[in-house]
């Protein structure tokens, strides 16, 4: 008889390993990849490197963990954590600024390290016109 853990393992498409709790998690493919625990010097770097400008996203390729292993680690420590990059008034005063002289939402996007959709989403809450595809210059 197979164990009951071996059956859900095969089911979920994981490794008996992940099941029993061993922290490790795998496929049927082999991928391997355990858990990232942050020892208290590497927190404390993450939350002077946070509060320094450094993005989530660039702390956790740094650190060799998820973004969310990050934000709940900056969380614990009493930092909070930003959601909104585009969070000033300046930020999106010189963001409709630049639409007005004729950027569009992609070089926007590029010139502050967001998506286009938050630049379009700041424009259309800020009451912006939108341009068509029409009315830019040939």
């Amino acid at each position: 008889m197979v164990p009951l853990n071996t059956c859900v393992a095969y089911a979920w498409d994981v490794s008996a390993s992940y099941v029993f709790g061993w922290g490790v998690k795998s496929n049927k493919k082999g991928i391997e990849k355990s858990q990232k625990y942050l020892t208290n010097a590497e927190a404390a770097s993450i939350v002077e490197e946070y509060k320094s400008g450094l993005s989530t996203n660039a702390l956790a390729v740094k650190y060799g963990c998820h973004r969310n292993t990050i934000s709940r680690c900056l969380k614990k420590h009493g930092v909070e954590v930003k959601t909104e990059k585009l969070d000033t008034e300046a930020d999106v005063a010189e963001i409709i600024n630049m639409y007005n002289e004729g950027f569009n939402a992609v070089e926007i996007a590029e010139r502050f390290g967001v998506a286009k959709t938050t630049v379009l989403c700041r424009l259309h809450a800020n009451g912006v016109e939108m341009r068509t595809r029409w009315d830019y210059e040939k």
